[in-house]
C-alpha cells in the first residue's frame, strides 16, 4: 500500500529473476558481437512470434560483426542453415563453426520489422591479422 495526499493505494508486485527478463548471454569473441537468449519479455517487447533465435546484445566497433553490418538489437533468426535455436544451440553453431573455419557465415537478423542478412566474412579477419 502506498499512501498519497491522504489516499491509499494498493498494488500487487510480482517478481522475476533479471536472468528471466534480460535473458542470460554469452561472447562470440572471434565474431565481435555478444548475444542473450530470447525471453518471453522480449518476444513481447519486439512483437515476435516466438523466442527462437538470439539477441544481439553489442557489437564491437572494429570487427567482422559490425564491418557485416550487424547492429546491437538485431535478433538472429538464423546461421547460415541452422533456424528454431536458442541460446545453446547458437553456442554449439558457434564452437562448431569456429573449427570448420568456414571462410563466410550468413546470419539472417530481424530488425524493426524486417528480416536482413548479415555476411561474416572471416577472410577479411585472416587479412587484418597479417598487416
Amino acid at each position: 500500500k502506498v499512501k498519497r495526499n491522504g489516499e491509499v493505494f494498493t498494488f500487487n508486485v510480482t517478481t522475476s529473476q533479471l536472468g528471466e527478463l534480460q535473458g542470460e548471454d554469452f561472447e562470440c569473441k572471434e565474431w565481435g558481437f555478444t548475444i542473450k537468449a530470447l525471453t518471453q519479455q522480449m518476444m513481447i517487447e519486439n512483437q515476435l512470434d516466438d523466442t527462437a533465435g538470439v539477441f544481439v546484445g553489442g557489437v564491437k566497433n572494429v570487427g567482422l560483426a559490425e564491418s557485416g553490418g550487424l547492429r546491437r538489437g538485431d535478433i538472429i533468426k538464423k546461421v547460415n542453415d541452422n533456424d528454431g535455436f536458442q541460446l545453446g544451440d547458437f553456442v554449439g553453431f558457434y564452437g562448431e563453426l569456429l573449427v570448420e573455419e568456414d571462410e563466410k557465415i550468413l546470419l539472417t537478423v530481424y530488425r524493426s520489422g524486417a528480416i536482413r542478412f548479415v555476411l561474416l566474412d572471416l577472410g577479411k579477419k585472416d587479412l587484418k591479422e597479417e598487416n
